[in-house]
């Protein structure tokens, strides 16, 4: 995503788990009434249902990456394993 100087997003909830990565610029993030000052490189995890918002110091580029609840868990209810290809495994 890219914000050009002084955006702002007001106050919201989600049913999904945000992670928010910065490429470039500042941006602060206000999560439960706490205040969040991520700059390039900052990466900063948004839990189901927390109440936050967010405005750019500039311009800034970030990623947001949203996953639903249900990818953590698998069918039996435990935690879900990534698993990778054999040829991209260590050991």
């Amino acid at each position: 995503m890219h914000y050009d100087a002084h955006n702002v997003e007001s106050e919201h909830t989600h049913e999904f788990v945000e992670l928010v990565y910065v490429i470039k610029g500042t941006v602060i993030h206000r999560i439960n009434n706490e205040f969040y000052k991520l700059e390039r490189g900052g990466m900063i995890f948004i839990d189901i249902g927390q109440t936050h918002s967010f405005f750019s110091m500039g311009t800034v580029e970030f990623v947001n990456i949203f996953v639903r609840a249900d990818f953590f868990k698998n069918k039996k209810g435990g935690i879900r394993q990534a698993t990778l290809p054999e040829e991209d495994r260590l050991g």
